[in-house]
């Protein structure tokens, strides 16, 4: 190369870095697609290219895509990934060549796709739904970012179904959101959204939800004493029904027996329930309770010594289609009541026939 011919090309460099120069670029990012988990992102950039010049310019501005992007278009145009490679490392940018006037401004229009958020949803129940209490039910909401860049206000969407004192809260918390944080729902019924303000590039964020549900209610209680085999034995009939939204596994009812002095537990139709202990207190166990379905109990417990008197001899409860609390010799409580009213009119009428 000439002499004349390198100092031109070494003006025309200084030319074009000076222009370069003197366009004034600026960015603004911007997602397109739905903020959902589980599908990819759609972003835009728009770019503004002000010509600072005194004359009409040629420029080259790159832009830097994040690494997992795909799918590049500038004005709806594909525009293909150059690279370059500085201290063994490979780098991938966007070319936008243009020329600009004095005082003009252009636009811009960058977009691409990147990898999606994916969500994990899961949640946890007590694991026994005791009687006239509200428990809590807690749901993990974890979302993955697959992309490099940072997303903002994203949602997702779960079905609750039925939830009071619905909580949300940042984290994992096992025992739910705790009682500093302010319900974001007093009822909810269906659908509820979970709120992430940031989800940073390529990590892993989870939010907790919390909320109660109603369980079992008793709605009314009967005590008495019977004589089973002998000895006189407390008799408790409760009844109750289900308000859960759902089928609970395994409800506790409570009850005010002392623990380890239950003697027998049956329901409406005869089938014998088990017993354990909360505290001192004896809690009946009922399994696989479908959502409003009503149950009554016949429990049969030992009395203190205080509290034991005389009574008619009972054997087991049984009957219980019939809605009958006993049996006394293989006769129902009520049949036995009618024949011993019928005996006491006989022995009158005889009485007053020997008048």
């Amino acid at each position: 190369m000439r002499p004349h011919s390198i100092l031109l090309f070494i003006a025309a460099l200084i030319a074009l870095s000076s222009a370069q120069a003197a366009v004034q670029f600026t960015e603004y990012k911007n997602i397109t697609s739905l903020r959902e988990p589980n599908r990819n992102i759609d972003w835009e950039i728009t770019i503004t290219a002000f010509g600072n010049v005194t004359n009409t310019t040629i420029f080259e501005y790159n832009i830097t895509p994040p690494l997992d992007a795909f799918s590049f278009r500038i004005n709806k145009q594909y525009v293909p990934l150059h690279y370059t490679l500085a201290n063994g490392t490979v780098s991938a940018f966007i070319a936008l060549s243009d020329d600009i006037s004095a005082n003009q401004t252009n636009k811009y229009l960058l977009t691409y796709t990147t990898n999606p958020i994916q969500a994990d949803i899961s949640r946890t129940f007590p694991s026994i739904f005791y009687t006239d209490e509200k428990p809590i039910v807690v749901i993990f909401s974890t979302l993955r970012s697959f992309t490099q860049d940072n997303v903002t206000d994203f949602n997702v969407t779960i079905i609750l179904g039925y939830g009071e004192n619905v909580k949300q809260c940042d984290g994992k918390l096992s025992k739910g959101c705790p009682d500093s944080i302010n319900a974001d729902k007093g009822v909810v019924n269906g659908d509820y959204i979970i709120d992430y303000a940031l989800i940073p590039g390529n990590q892993e964020v989870t939010r907790t939800v919390s909320y109660e549900v109603p369980t079992m209610t008793i709605l009314e209680t009967q005590k008495s004493k019977i004589n089973l085999d002998g000895k006189m034995v407390g008799l408790i009939i409760m009844k109750m029904a289900s308000g859960a939204p759902f089928q609970m596994p395994v409800v506790g009812v409570k009850t005010d027996v002392e623990c380890g002095s239950v003697v027998q537990v049956k329901d409406q139709y005869g089938t014998e329930q088990t017993v354990t202990c909360k505290g001192k207190k004896a809690v009946v166990i009922l399994r696989g309770v479908a959502q409003q379905q009503e149950v009554q109990l016949y429990l049969l417990y030992n009395l203190p010594a205080s509290q034991q008197g005389t009574a008619l001899s009972v054997a087991s409860i049984v009957d219980t289609s019939a809605k009958e609390v006993t049996t006394i010799k293989g006769f129902s409580l009520k049949v036995w009541m009618v024949g011993l009213i019928v005996l006491i009119i006989v022995a009158t009428m005889i009485l007053y026939l020997r008048q």
